[in-house]
């Protein structure tokens, strides 16, 4: 066989815009747009054969074939090499743009998730800042709470007391002003302990506490809301499954009454498979997903990130679905670990 020249000129694969080639004497900022005219006006190439994988589909490249030495038409044989060629050619192609189309589709990828694990990070280190601050806060709190509330009494009865004791004057008036006194101490010890573990978890069952909670919060009357409870009974699951969910549950009521601005509230308990499921909704004035990350201490959404925190280290999930000005719907899931005892 003589000499045969091939020459592909590949139409720029890696550009989006569509099927470019640039003339070979050109100089490299000098792309044009190609047809079979243009090469074939070319005296350095015999044939100009386009690369296109199925007729209706955009083309590849050009594969172009130089004169024979000869100057004799291409035989059988040569036409079948330039066939085979050719048909190498375009899956050259393919794979080409192919590999290329994934290599961008991986640095993106690469590029979204840097940029998100950069923005979890930074919410953790947010995150871990205000609950440094929210420990800080909370012993401040219990801290005042115990001197201008339960010591204040216990100083104001201690003097009375002492008086009562000095002169042996009985008056029925102080006396009840002295109970009230207790009554109030006793009311504030139980409020606190409340909050800081609820006894009525070891007493009863989760719908028991969920209907306390409620009921407490609700004293006022504020909203209307309702209970829906579909775990199974007795309950199945182990005691820190059901203390952690009531803290988390009780953290969204508290967001409720205090931000949603809602009248309605509708909480409800089920259990599907080796999870529990909780969610809270609410018809109030709602919020952005960006409003949901942390800003401060105090802030309703510190509070949801930390129930969602909490969730993430039980080995279960917090989902926030909330729309401005329609409400909001926080679904938690734990999983249903079964206490082990010992033998």
């Amino acid at each position: 066989m003589k000499k045969l020249i091939l020459l592909i000129l590949a139409a720029a694969l890696f550009l989006p815009s569509g099927v470019i080639a640039a003339d070979p004497q050109a100089s490299p900022s000098a792309a044009t747009l190609p047809d079979n005219q243009d090469w074939n006006d070319r005296k350095e190439y015999a044939q100009v054969i386009e690369l296109s994988h199925r007729p209706e589909e955009p083309q590849l490249g050009y594969l172009c074939l130089g004169p024979k030495t000869n100057q004799t038409l291409l035989s059988a044989e040569e036409n079948r090499l330039v066939e085979k060629f050719r048909s190498e050619a375009i899956q050259m192609l393919l794979n080409a743009r192919q590999t290329f189309r994934l290599r961008q589709k991986y640095e993106q990828l690469n590029k979204e998730q840097d940029a998100y694990h950069e923005r979890r990070f930074r919410d953790l280190q947010t995150y871990s800042h205000l609950a440094l601050e929210a420990r800080e806060a909370e012993k401040i709190r219990i801290s005042y709470f115990l001197h201008d509330d339960l010591l204040q009494n216990l100083i104001f009865l201690s003097r009375d007391l002492e008086e009562l004791h000095d002169t042996g004057k009985y008056d029925r008036e102080r006396n009840a002003t002295w109970l009230k006194c207790l009554y109030d101490t006793q009311r504030s010890i139980r409020s606190l302990s409340d909050q800081l573990y609820p006894h009525i978890l070891d007493k009863g069952d989760l719908q028991e506490a969920l209907h306390w909670l409620l009921r407490d919060m609700n004293r006022l009357n504020e909203i209307a809301v309702t209970l829906q409870y579909e775990a199974t009974a007795p309950e199945a699951f182990p005691s820190f499954v059901k203390a952690n969910l009531f803290r988390a549950v009780r953290e969204l009521i508290v967001n409720v009454f205090k931000h949603a601005e809602a009248t309605e509230m509708h909480v409800r308990v089920w259990q599907a498979k080796d999870n529990l499921y909780c969610s809270v909704s609410d018809n109030g004035k709602g919020f952005a997903e960006a409003a949901s990350r942390p800003r401060a201490a105090r802030s309703p959404s510190f509070g949801l990130m930390s129930v969602c925190d909490q969730m993430e280290h039980l080995g279960g999930s917090a989902d926030i679905d909330s729309v401005p000005g329609r409400g909001t719907t926080i679904t938690l899931k734990l999983p249903l670990f079964k206490e082990t005892t010992a033998p």
